[in-house]
């Protein structure tokens, strides 16, 4: 979900929200009672990761070089990433 800042017109105040594109239009309100605009901000870029020794993979460690080799890597295992839980590793028990 993209990353959008608000400015509130009353306080001046600016808020990070995450929505969907399409609530991008939809008023949003402070904190304060006032009406909030949408900022032009600079997008964030995620670099691939740096290569890691991952010990969390399974019973030997492996050696990531990149965020494909990593999905690639817990595809062959059977593992899942869950996303929005911190980035927790699980297999088919849970």
């Amino acid at each position: 979900m993209p990353r959008y800042d608000y400015k509130c017109t009353a306080c001046g105040i600016v808020q990070e929200r995450w929505h969907a594109i399409w609530e991008c239009d939809l008023e949003h309100e402070c904190a304060c009672g006032g009406l909030q605009e949408r900022l032009i901000s600079a997008p964030s870029v995620n670099p691939d990761l740096e290569p890691y020794l991952d010990e969390n993979l399974g019973h030997q460690p492996v050696w990531i070089e990149s965020r494909q080799h990593r999905t690639a890597e817990m595809k062959r295992r059977g593992l899942v990433d869950q996303w929005g839980v911190g980035a927790r590793l699980c297999d088919d028990r849970g």
